[in-house]
């Protein structure tokens, strides 16, 4: 059964869900976090971590004046890392199933050798991260269509500023992401 969730439009959505808990609309709440940081504390970890990531790649590709490719990428995710003096270990899990992350955190987990180390009693979410570069508009909010004439345009321009020029291919990309 897939996880219901809302839809968000733009990255100012993403953040304003991202502070109100956006990872619970994929099952993601404090419990499995402190279950998959047990885990990987459990054979002595100096340090571990639980990364929790949805990002959504979008892509055009305008060539010979014909946009002609599109495509959209959906990547959603959990990365667990421990760390015991200079060793690290990393694992991901794209199924978000308590079993499988606490398996990619046993796995991140070994290693790591010694005493294991108690599970904090209680960890906080960052919810105060700046905003560091403001933008005035969106790319999610920029319609296809407008995107396309750009490209057009784009590709016009190339052509107009020199005519030995043969052939242009244009790639755009948007990522967006919450972590």
């Amino acid at each position: 059964m897939l996880p219901q969730f809302q839809p968000l439009f733009g990255d100012e959505a993403i953040a304003q869900h991202a502070s109100a808990g956006y990872f619970a609309q994929f099952g993601i709440d404090d419990r499995i976090m402190r279950v998959a940081l047990l885990e990987e504390l459990s054979r002595g970890a100096d340090f571990a971590d639980v990364f929790v990531q949805h990002k959504t790649i979008r892509s055009l590709v305008l060539q010979d004046g014909i946009l002609n490719r599109g495509s959209i990428d959906v990547t959603l995710g959990v990365g667990v890392r421990a760390v015991k003096e200079d060793r690290s270990g990393y694992g991901y899990s794209e199924t978000l199933s308590l079993n499988a992350i606490r398996e990619a955190a046993a796995a991140v987990a070994s290693i790591a050798a010694g005493v294991s180390r108690p599970i904090p009693h209680s960890f906080r979410i960052a919810h105060d991260i700046p905003q560091r570069y403001p933008i005035s508009r969106s790319w999610a909010d920029v319609k296809i269509d407008d995107l396309s004439r750009l490209l057009s345009k784009l590709n016009a321009e190339v052509f107009a500023a020199d005519n030995r020029i043969k052939k242009v291919k244009l790639d755009f990309e948007r990522s967006s992401q919450s972590s």
